[in-house]
């Protein structure tokens, strides 16, 4: 007999978001507690994660995905001891699960969009992946780089 997990993943109307969170949860060995529209707890509410999702642009020779970090869903896990967000590239057999102090170390490198009063919205958050699935996360500022994130695929 199929766990209902087995069977969420095999349904082709389940939307991507659903399969990385399955994914996820067997990754983290946990049951995860869905608490808002892309929030996640683990069952002993330590970990809280933010799942987000991308489909691919091919840019050259690597596949581009493309994300917004935003502040906001991270107020459902503030008590939580440990944050993330998990990002799922095209499908959820990759994903880049980043602490949000990672994410936070290098914040004023990265590109922003603003509302019309000039608040932040959101980051750009632009990862890269080459046909030897090796991952890079783009920094824009002061100078174009790119770092590994290799570490943080699951």
């Amino acid at each position: 007999m199929q766990s209902p997990a087995v069977k969420l993943i095999q349904n082709k109307k389940v939307k991507f978001a659903d399969k990385c969170a399955v994914k996820l949860a067997q990754k983290v060995g946990s049951e995860l507690i869905k608490i808002g529209r892309s929030t996640y707890k683990t069952s002993d509410g330590k970990k809280g994660y933010v799942l987000t999702t991308s489909k691919a642009y091919k840019q050259g020779n690597r596949d581009k995905y493309w994300f917004a970090y935003r502040k906001n869903p991270l107020e459902d896990l503030k008590s939580c001891e440990e944050l993330y967000v998990v990002y799922g590239c095209k499908d959820e057999s990759t994903m880049v699960c980043l602490p949000v102090s990672v994410i936070e170390e290098h914040i004023d490198a990265l590109n922003i969009s603003k509302d019309d009063d000039g608040k932040i919205t959101h980051w750009h958050m632009v990862f890269f992946n080459d046909q030897s699935s090796h991952m890079t996360w783009l920094l824009s500022k002061p100078d174009v780089r790119e770092i590994s994130i290799d570490k943080f695929i699951m």
